[in-house]
This record gives C-alpha cells, structure tokens and sequence, in this order.
C-alpha cells in the first residue's frame, strides 16, 4: 500500500482501492504517505503495512 501511495498514479489508487473498499481512506492514504514516505528508496517491510494502515484509519476516523 505505501508503494503505491508513494506512486500516486490513477492506477495505483485503483489498485489500492480494490484492496481497502474505501475512496476516502484512499485518498488519505495517498495524501499522507507520499510526504511520510517519500525520502525512503525501499518499500515498507510487508510486515509494517498494516499497522500504517491502522494508523492512517484512526487518524482518519479522528478528523471525522
């Protein structure tokens, strides 16, 4: 998910969005990886994705 938040092509959030089911969680997802991720040349271990993916859902949910 960070690697294609850190892409930000209309392709990689269609992919994103086939796995999460959720436009708004998406878009904040992309919105936020690029700039917390972005200096980094490797992916994030896939072991860490779903707690950034919590994260990013209890942020979300915060500003709701």
């Amino acid at each position: 998910m960070i690697t294609l938040a850190k892409d930000g092509s209309l392709t990689a959030r269609r992919q994103a969005l086939g796995y999460l089911y959720d436009k708004q969680l998406v878009h904040a997802l992309f919105e936020q990886a690029g700039t917390r991720y972005g200096d980094r040349r490797a992916a994030t271990p896939a072991f860490c994705v779903p707690f950034v993916v919590e994260a990013i859902m209890l942020r979300w949910q915060s500003l709701s």
